[in-house]
């Protein structure tokens, strides 16, 4: 390859992968040397958001990004550095009733390592039939531990409300967004219209551990509480910069509090910094993760996929997210967030 024009290296590259794959088709199955090839390529960019994926991992992938129904644990993950860390936990699952928590490691899936594996694969592991079983070991600090958790099907709904009554008859609506699916804006105004006949003062919007999704998705979310053209987030790329807006949708009016922490991501991180930007909502929590690029996908006619970074973000005041994260307005604890958000509102009476 050294001395070779780029045409002459990618014949010999191609002649390379139909020799491995006649060589190794049983073990490898159809197009197998193919997706290794595509493997080794992304590794060499050092970019941990850039992964092929074959078949079986790209179609788990996608049906994790739409509302459907799937066999599954009830994990969401995430990496920090070397590690598959569990980000969120969803409520009423297999592991929530196993008793794994946020900030868990994910060690192994079936006795199979999974450190060296990109998320989507770790999260393809865990999926499967309806009723079978996955054995999984975590470590929690210093010490680990084992679960074999029965999967169930799990219909990746991703908001859920509630009204808090404090005893002092303040009333705030509580909006839990675990992840940013194609449905969510929709199911967060279904669940808003749920608290508004208890006049609750204002809302918090929790995406603490939410590794965020769709950036069309932080686009509707945002649009609920701004008016239309405001920019919500600035796209970065090798072809030049757009700006991507708020689109006309019903407005809003009661007051924010987004609550945040070292694992909010990517389009969560889009929306808080938005509606930080422009004021429309004070910030409280943690800072968050620093996920500030933008992937695109590929899909294969064999059926694999390619998600690769395509562009950076910035935020409407020209904010770098990517390796730096959102510092919140006041730094708090869960049990925190009720006072703080009673002395913003009531302080605006």
């Amino acid at each position: 390859f050294k001395n070779a024009d780029e045409d002459e290296a990618l014949a010999n590259l191609e002649g390379l992968v139909q020799s491995l794959q006649e060589a190794h088709q049983a073990e490898l199955g159809p197009h197998g040397a193919v997706y290794l090839a595509l493997e080794g390529m992304v590794a060499s960019l050092d970019d941990p958001y850039t992964k092929a994926m074959d078949p079986k991992t790209y179609q788990k992938f996608q049906e994790g990004l739409h509302s459907r129904p799937f066999g599954g644990v009830g994990l969401q993950l995430g990496r920090e550095e070397r590690e598959i860390l569990v980000f969120a936990v969803l409520p009423e699952t297999p592991a929530a009733q196993a008793g794994v928590r946020p900030g868990d490691t994910l060690l192994a899936v079936e006795e199979k390592a999974v450190e060296a594996l990109a998320v989507e694969e770790v999260e393809a592991l865990l999926r499967g039939e309806v009723g079978s079983d996955v054995f999984c070991r975590f470590r929690r600090g210093d010490k680990e531990y084992t679960r074999t958790l029965q999967r169930v099907q799990l219909h990746t709904r991703s908001v859920r409300g509630r009204l808090v009554t404090t005893e002092h008859g303040f009333r705030v609506g509580w909006l839990s967004i675990d992840t940013f699916q194609d449905s969510t804006a929709r199911e967060l105004e279904e669940e808003i219209d749920k608290l508004l006949p208890s006049a609750p003062t204002g809302l918090i919007l929790d995406l603490r551990d939410n590794v965020g999704g769709y950036v069309k998705t932080a686009l509707e979310i945002c649009s609920l509480f701004l008016d239309s053209g405001k920019t919500v987030v600035r796209i970065e790329s090798p072809d030049g910069k757009e700006e991507r807006q708020t689109l006309s949708a019903r407005q809003i009016g009661l007051p924010l509090v987004l609550l945040v922490n070292k694992r909010t991501a990517s389009s969560a991180e889009i929306v808080t910094a938005c509606l930080q930007d422009y004021g429309r909502a004070k910030v409280a929590g943690e800072k968050t993760f620093g996920k500030g690029s933008v992937q695109s996908l590929h899909e294969f006619e064999t059926g694999g996929g390619l998600k690769f970074t395509t562009a950076r973000y910035t935020t409407p005041k020209h904010r770098l997210l990517d390796g730096h994260g959102l510092l919140p307005d006041r730094i708090l604890k869960e049990e925190d967030i009720l006072i703080y958000c009673y002395e913003q509102w009531t302080a605006k009476r």
